[in-house]
């Protein structure tokens, strides 16, 4: 896949993954996207990778062995990861949580994206421009009934994002990375995508997030996936 510039997007089959991809493509960005679902976008800068985040041994063969060579082309002027895929784990209270379900919420939302951050500085020459975006959200500030495993793995994406930038800062990365890298944690509040509309979805009776849904459903302002980010 020969190009100047490459962002790696997960999730492009749905929502703001998709959207993004949509935008870097129109941008002449060449997109390496990952997602279960397939995806064709029409265009032949697009390169999918049928891959499930939560299956770690498989996705971290995959990735060290075919991806990580691209992007150590010299040819590679800027480099973009966007974290985006995300699950938001069964809903319930804590005395009602499924370790395996933990566990795949947390490999999906924690463990990939962390990884993710790694392979591209591991393998990124020093003079590509890096921009790494982690999708976060309010529930990583914000706690509410029945969202413990989604908010707790936001604020883990959060705090590894903000823990990756004070690695770059110091040695031994400062020698050794890109010398040009940015890590963002983004929260871009309520999108009208496939997951928030799932929570929207009348909840039983004796789920703790029935009126705290609700009632946000009542009060928010949903955007569309492609609209930019503004000040509130």
């Amino acid at each position: 896949m020969p190009a100047v510039r490459l962002a790696l997007v997960t999730g492009t089959s749905s929502g703001i993954g998709r959207a993004t991809a949509q935008l870097l493509l129109a941008a002449e960005w060449a997109v390496i996207g990952m997602a279960r679902r397939p995806v064709d976008f029409g265009s032949p800068r697009y390169f999918h990778l049928g891959i499930d985040l939560a299956q770690l041994p498989s996705m971290v063969h995959e990735l060290e062995h075919e991806v990580g060579a691209i992007f150590a082309d010299p040819a590679l002027r800027r480099v973009g990861l966007v974290n985006n895929a995300a699950l938001t784990g069964k809903s319930g209270v804590v005395d009602r949580y499924d370790a395996a379900d933990l566990l795949t919420t947390y490999a999906t939302n924690v463990v990939a994206p962390t990884w993710l951050m790694g392979l591209v500085l591991r393998h990124c020459h020093r003079e590509a421009k890096v921009r790494i975006v982690n999708l976060s959200s309010g529930a990583a500030t914000h706690a509410m009934p029945g969202m413990g495993p989604y908010s707790a793995t936001k604020a883990a994406l959060r705090m590894a994002s903000m823990a990756a930038a004070a690695d770059l800062e110091s040695e031994p990365m400062l020698s050794r990375a890109p010398a040009d890298v940015a890590v963002l944690s983004y929260a871009p509040g309520i999108v009208d995508t496939e997951m928030p509309a799932a929570a929207r979805a009348p909840a039983p009776a004796s789920s703790p997030r029935r009126r705290s849904s609700s009632n946000g459903t009542a009060r928010a302002r949903w955007c569309r996936p492609k609209l930019p980010p503004r000040r509130s």
